[in-house]
Order: C-alpha cells, then structure tokens, then sequence
C-alpha cells in the first residue's frame, strides 16, 4: 500500500481538506494516508476524518498523528511557521517505511498519484516541479553555496522520497550541517535546504 504523508496545522486545514478529498477521489488503489497535525484542535480533526470519510473510494486508511515540529537554529520558518520542516523528520517518523510520498497541503490533486510518482532505488528524491536556480528567491543561497546557477531547482511540494536511502546516507545530518552552515538564509525554508543539501550533493 502506497503511504503518503502530509503536515498541517490550524493555519492550513482549508488547502487541507482540498488536498485530501482530491487525492482520495482520484485514486485508484488504496493509500494510507497519514496526516501529521501540529496544535490542531479535536473538532477540526473531525472535519478532517469527515472529508476523507466523504472522499475515500478505493479502501484508503487514514490516520491523524500529533506532532509537534522542531527547527534546527539557523532555519528560517515560513510566514512564521516550522510545521514545513516536518518532512525532514519523515526517515524518523516512518522508521519501518521503505518509502513515502509528500504532498503539501495547498494542492489540488488532479490526477493518480500511484501513476504520477514512482521512487527509484537509486534515489533519495523524486520532485515534481523543475526550474533554474537563478530565477528563485533563494539565489543568494546558492551563490553562498558555490552552486552553479543555472542549475536545476526543484519544488519539494511533491516529494517521492526514498526513506530507506535517505537513512543509508544520513541526508538527515546533511540538512542539519546546511542549516548551521547557512544560518537564516532559507528564504524558502526546508525546501532551500533540501535543494543544497540534497541536489547539491547530487544523490
């Protein structure tokens, strides 16, 4: 069964439920869905159990864990929010899962997401979403960095990651050493860090 894993907390339940209700109704094989909530009150969890209750049609599983972000210092937060560093916590919160799809909560699905990702055993990362470094907010990290800036970027707003690999090369303590390297220069917060840590060291 195809996990996928999303962050959220009360600030993004509307995208959300967006999310949910069109990756379930544009499935065609069940998925566990694992929906990790910072600070989200009972109530709202409901309505979210609601959504995936309306939308589920293939046998999807869906379970909402508490969690409690943690940002490295030197890490920028997103319109003053770390709940988007979640996903490099993902090789430790899923430590018996081989793999997992990422999806942020500001997406319309529209298609089948068994068919739109596949992860390759000899990558850490598939990311759906290219462009030039040159043209991101984050091009004066990359100068920092020495990266070439014509080289690709890519939007960790779809992720295929292999957790297995990513565990194997320790990209956990790569991240970690970028931040420190880089302090307060994530403009696009994890997702900067992923691009010099990860595309950077070409894995």
């Amino acid at each position: 069964m195809l996990t996928i894993a999303l962050f959220s907390d009360k600030a993004m339940l509307p995208g959300t439920h967006v999310t949910l209700a069109s990756l379930l109704q544009n499935s065609t094989t069940p998925l566990q869905v694992i929906l990790f909530a910072n600070r989200i009150p009972d109530a709202e969890k409901q309505l979210l159990l609601k959504t995936f209750e309306l939308s589920n049609k293939h046998g999807a599983s869906f379970t909402i864990r508490d969690f409690k972000p943690t940002a490295t210092a030197g890490a920028n937060a997103l319109h003053g929010n770390i709940t988007t560093y979640g996903r490099l916590s993902l090789p430790n919160l899923l430590p018996k899962h081989p793999s997992v799809i990422y999806l942020d909560c500001d997406l319309v699905v529209a298609g089948d997401i068994a068919k739109m990702i596949s992860i390759p055993d000899n990558k850490v990362l598939v990311a759906d979403g290219m462009g030039r470094r040159a043209s991101t907010v984050d091009r004066q990290l990359f100068v920092a960095a020495k990266l070439d800036l014509e080289g690709p970027y890519f939007n960790a707003g779809v992720l295929g990651i292999n957790l297995a690999r990513w565990r194997g090369l320790d990209i956990s303590l790569k991240c970690q050493t970028t931040i420190h390297k880089y302090p307060k220069m994530f403009k696009s917060a994890d997702q900067a860090v992923l691009n010099v840590a990860q595309i950077g060291r070409a894995h």
